[in-house]
């Protein structure tokens, strides 16, 4: 089975701008996860946060420029990172994924049939990833293991 490997300064960030907003302005945050598609897991070296309109309850990227300037980056560095998914925060809610986050990733799996979600609650300090099954006429919610490294 996949496995998501989660760096600790991505986590770091992932940790730390998703509480800021929601002790700032009780607000989700959304960003881009970086990293690398390897064979038996999916690595996320980096997140990238984007201008984005919020509230408790939902969030929306209002440019997507920011990611596609990391990737260039990435490639003139050489460590030739891609876009592996999204994360946003649930704070409070749990780690699931909301109708609309169900159809957000059905898009990022469009892109990519590899590309994941993460969902972090930074008030109950629990993250988890996850990818959609589409089926005729069901939707399911699939978990993946999440491990974090340095």
């Amino acid at each position: 089975m996949e496995k998501i490997i989660l760096h600790k300064l991505a986590f770091k960030k992932i940790k730390k701008i998703a509480k800021l907003m929601f002790e700032k302005e009780e607000k989700e945050v959304i960003g881009f996860l970086i990293g690398h598609f390897k064979d038996e897991f999916i690595e996320i070296t980096d997140v990238i946060i984007p201008e984005q309109s919020a509230n408790r309850t939902s969030v929306q990227v209002e440019e997507e420029i920011s990611l596609v300037n990391a990737l260039i980056k990435s490639n003139k560095k050489g460590t030739n990172e891609v876009s592996v998914g999204w994360f946003h925060s649930h704070p409070g809610f749990r780690c699931f994924l909301s109708a609309i986050d169900i159809e957000t990733q059905i898009y990022w799996q469009r892109v990519n049939p590899r590309n994941v979600a993460l969902v972090y609650d930074p008030l109950n300090k629990e993250i988890k990833a996850f990818r959609i099954k589409k089926e005729k006429d069901s939707v399911q919610e699939i978990p993946i293991p999440l491990k974090i490294q340095d």
